[in-house]
């Protein structure tokens, strides 16, 4: 399967190439440059996090710092209307970090707003070649190069001071109401690295790629949804979803689904570990059933999960990422702010919702709540455990001039687990505070 569908990537990239070559017999090049643009953000980030009741008898460890970063997008047009060439520059300075923060002293280290080295960053992010095919209703784009990527369980990160970008192809399209993509990538800039790297397993042997695909139908409320990867001699992973959304009344749509993830180990790279902790033995499942209530200008969610992840090194948990510098797809609603909830035997359930103030006169403000409480947990001396946590959000964007393209978003988690559970993962707490200032520009 994997090596078909490796197959199956080469070919839709030859097919594109193909199609550029054929196009580029008429046209010219004023487009390339008529239809360019540059924009930007500025963005200031503080994470301050502690973890707490460690085991080893010290009270707290502390992550995070503060940090101002700038990103730069420049676009340029499409020559010929199909081929066109697009750059990145990203860059992220420190302002501040405790010295109890960094892993020298004992601490976690930045959560990777800044290096290994507690310092800096600055990359060009992504430099690639694009080409637009077919049209609005039959159509689709293709990228080779450096590039951000969401397609199939392939993604990157944008959460931290700089984003993470992988080095590969990417198409993406559509046929009407039907969604396609296909991607192989096998080099990436985690979000605090300046360079590109290869890919590697937890005992740093070498993956050598990562290909997957994704197809979808949404249309008249039915949303369908089938995506995977495989991490070549490392992991394969599957994602099914399937959904219908109400049309209740005005202003007022239901919308309900069910998730289905698995990942299975795929060859001699996979250790059952991640990150020094146990995993997974050989599979891992999570099912899911989810209700989003959008009434007015409420957005209510209800969500339970159940997990399995059987591992004979201890706690096991789901992994879904395809390598140790790696990002994959995980939207299961009930994984928490902090923590995930996806521990084996798990079952996780999430409530909560969020308000827009816009009718209030409060225009741009959103204040939201979550909880999650998780139980059933599947220790490895045979005990069952719990976990609850408590997310907070607050969001205001400046919708008015001068300071249109302001945002300020800070993002509040408490996490408290059960005695047993704090016995195999080594702490019993977790304060998470998180806190993004974004301007959005446009140079030209």
């Amino acid at each position: 399967m994997q090596q078909k569908q490796l197959l199956l990537t080469r070919a839709a990239i030859s097919g594109t190439i193909c199609a550029i070559i054929a196009s580029t017999a008429q046209g010219d090049l004023s487009q390339l440059f008529e239809e360019g643009s540059l924009n930007g953000k500025l963005r200031s980030i503080y994470f301050d996090i502690d973890k707490k009741e460690y085991l080893n008898g010290s009270n707290t460890k502390t992550t995070g710092a503060w940090t101002g970063s700038l990103w730069l997008d420049a676009k340029s047009g499409y020559a010929w209307d199909v081929i066109g060439f697009d750059a990145s520059y990203y860059g992220v300075q420190k302002l501040s970090m405790a010295n109890d923060n960094k892993r020298e002293n004992g601490g976690g280290g930045s959560k990777e707003l800044l290096n290994d080295n507690n310092e800096g960053v600055a990359k060009l992010g992504q430099a690639y070649i694009k080409a637009k095919l077919g049209d609005d209703a039959v159509g689709g784009q293709f990228r080779a190069g450096r590039q951000l990527i969401y397609n199939a369980l392939v993604s990157s990160s944008r959460s931290r001071s700089v984003p993470s970008t992988w080095f590969g192809y990417n198409l993406v399209g559509k046929v009407d109401a039907i969604n396609y993509g296909l991607v192989y990538v096998d080099q990436m800039s985690l979000r605090n690295q300046a360079g590109f790297h290869k890919l590697v397993s937890f005992d740093d042997r070498p993956i050598d790629h990562i290909i997957g695909a994704q197809l979808g139908y949404n249309a008249d409320g039915v949303k369908l949804q089938y995506r995977n990867a495989f991490s070549k001699d490392f992991l394969k992973a599957h994602n099914g979803t399937v959904g219908y959304t109400f049309d209740l009344a005005q202003d007022t749509r239901l919308t309900l689904d069910a998730r289905y993830y698995v990942t299975k180990k795929d060859g001699h790279l996979w250790n059952g570990t991640a990150w020094g902790s146990p995993a997974f033995d050989d599979k891992a499942e999570n099912t899911s059933l989810n209700a989003r209530l959008a009434l007015m200008e409420w957005t209510l969610v209800a969500s339970v999960s159940k997990t399995k992840a059987k591992s004979s090194l201890g706690l096991g948990r789901y992994y879904y990422d395809f390598g140790k510098n790696t990002h994959g797809i995980w939207d299961v609603p009930t994984t928490a702010f902090a923590e995930d909830f996806f521990y084996d035997g798990e079952q996780a359930y999430t409530v909560g919702g969020q308000y827009d103030f816009t009718k209030t006169g409060l225009n741009g403000l959103t204040l939201g709540y979550f909880f999650t409480y998780g139980h059933g947990i599947q220790l490895s001396n045979g005990d069952k455990g719990r976990e609850h946590e408590h997310d907070f959000l607050a969001i205001y964007a400046f919708n008015q001039a001068p300071l249109k393209g302001l945002s300020v978003k800070a993002q509040y988690g408490l996490y408290k687990n059960s005695d047993s559970v704090r016995q195999e993962i080594g702490y019993g707490k977790r304060n998470d505070l998180r806190m993004w200032l974004d301007y959005n520009f446009v140079a030209f």
